[in-house]
């Protein structure tokens, strides 16, 4: 959502809320955040970086609002609609087993905390129920896919009260490993704690439907179940260590029997993201497996190519070349791309390190992957960098780089050989004085004397809030190769 209205609506029961989703259009999506600040009034939505760029401009904001959590937070003290988005996907026949044994997904997660049981709820089957084509009449199986809407007393508790209930889920062999795109081990049970967050969009709209295709909208009718708001620490406590110990050791032993089917899609998966950076980059194939293999510990190399929303196919060198023009946009899912779809990730600054940059996925549940220099890469950077300007790309490089001892040697010894009257002494000095932690850094720099003032890297643009979502609108000039972005709504359905 890059830019839209927001308001707030009353929803104290199963019935009102009903009313809202059932009103609801394609452009409009559900929040269960309230709107900080929010007296019922709609509040224009802009991305966090443009409301930044607001903020610095003067201009009046009030009114104005971005879709992170410093605007739609969790009321502490006041009752929530908190959302399961069940998804079935490569769910194992005990699990199968034991819904059909309840009789539904809820009713199975009932059976693992029974306090669920007095929630005040809403239940909906998920959009791909109810599909038929208009011409022959063939019927398509639904994905089992559930939205569960229960009323709970404290919103403040629901980030830690999901991640409490999959653990659970867990603890009672309800959960499972699922194999991604590209050979990813994907935790899955009968709760998504991917949707804790207040900021999160809940799309309840009828789907696009193209014909020959229908859908019967009476097979996603809200059905209504009445009770109380719940005390979510009561009813869902954390797990006790040893409790913690077991989920672990499941965990565990799921992974690794699932482990030899992921492992050929895996390497299939790599081989060919292998053979392409060779192709298009010329790079030796031990290099080239040195930066596919990273991905999987959570590390995009510089070769590795991102496709943007809005700004196409771009390299992590190109991105860490000037990280402030991406900051804040949208993009693929590193790891399974554009057949995941778009606007799944976003290009954010770390809050603890200014120099940190990475993408911050919600694919699969979320996930997070640095963007990285190796030695090639750093050495074009500082081979390209003016030589007043040296040392300011040193440290940037160095602290956005995979490197070990001897490559960051080399690199200093070229920044010898580009500005020998610097020397190597200031080099390494201003370089160890960058390396300290990421807090005292700022500190570090303000204390450069004049002897290593020119070296002294400009402090990059206070981090715009790292919860943002979505990224900025595209930028002029940059042709987009995405959907275009459709204006949304968003409204926040308060008890």
């Amino acid at each position: 959502m890059a830019t839209g209205t927001a308001i707030t609506v009353p929803a104290a029961n199963p019935a009102e809320l009903a009313r809202v989703i059932e009103s609801m259009e394609s452009c409009q999506a559900l929040t269960m955040g309230s709107i900080n600040g929010g007296n019922g009034d709609a509040v224009r939505v802009v991305t966090a970086k443009k409301l930044a760029e607001l903020s610095a401009a003067k201009t009046d904001i009030s009114g104005i609002i971005s879709r992170t959590r410093k605007y739609l937070t969790y009321a502490p003290g006041k009752p929530v609609w908190m959302l399961n988005d069940f998804d079935s996907k490569g769910m194992p026949p005990r699990v199968r087993a034991a819904i059909d044994m309840a009789g539904t997904p809820w009713n199975a997660l009932v059976k693992i905390v029974p306090g669920l049981a007095n929630a005040a709820r809403l239940t909906r089957p998920s959009t791909s129920a109810g599909l038929r084509h208009g011409e022959t009449g063939q019927r398509f199986p639904w994905s089992g896919g559930m939205h569960d809407y229960f009323l709970v007393q404290d919103g403040a508790d629901i980030p830690r009260a999901i991640k409490a209930l999959a653990e659970r889920c867990w603890l009672h062999q309800q959960g499972w490993i699922l194999i991604g795109g590209v050979g990813q081990l994907l935790d899955r049970c009968l709760v998504d704690v991917g949707v804790c967050d207040s900021e999160h969009l809940a799309f309840e709209d009828p789907p696009y439907i193209e014909p020959p295709l229908l859908q019967n909208l009476d097979a996603r009718a809200c059905q209504l179940i009445d009770g109380v708001a719940i005390d979510t620490r009561t009813v869902v406590p954390d797990l006790t260590a040893d409790e913690r110990q077991i989920v672990a050791a499941l965990r565990a032993a799921e992974r690794q029997a699932m482990e030899p089917q992921a492992q050929p899609i895996r390497a299939a998966a790599d081989q060919r993201l292998v053979e392409e950076l060779i192709a298009r980059k010329g790079m030796p194939r031990a290099n080239a497996m040195r930066q596919v293999r990273a991905r999987h510990r959570g590390v995009l190399g510089p070769d590795i190519e991102l496709t943007f929303d809005h700004h196409g196919r771009l390299t992590v060198e190109q991105i860490l070349a000037d990280p402030e023009k991406y900051i804040g946009e949208t993009l693929c899912d590193p790891m399974e791309g554009t057949s995941y779809c778009y606007t799944k990730a976003q290009v954010l600054r770390s809050k603890s390190d200014p120099d940190g940059v990475f993408v911050h996925t919600f694919a699969h549940g979320r996930a997070t992957y640095d963007l990285r220099h190796d030695i090639r890469s750093a050495r074009r950077r500082l081979e390209e960098a003016p030589t007043d300007e040296l040392g300011n790309v040193l440290c940037a490089v160095v602290a956005a780089a995979d490197l070990e001892e001897n490559e960051i040697r080399q690199l200093l010894t070229l920044c010898v050989e580009r500005a020998p009257k610097i020397g190597l002494a200031v080099f390494k000095r201003r370089l160890k004085s960058d390396q300290k932690a990421p807090g005292e850094r700022a500190q570090a720099r303000s204390r450069t004397g004049t002897a290593g003032r020119r070296l002294t890297r400009s402090a990059f643009a206070p981090p715009i809030a790292a919860d943002g979502w979505p990224g900025d609108a595209s930028r002029d000039g940059h042709r987009s190769q995405a959907r275009p972005r459709r204006r949304r709504s968003s409204t926040n359905a308060a008890p």
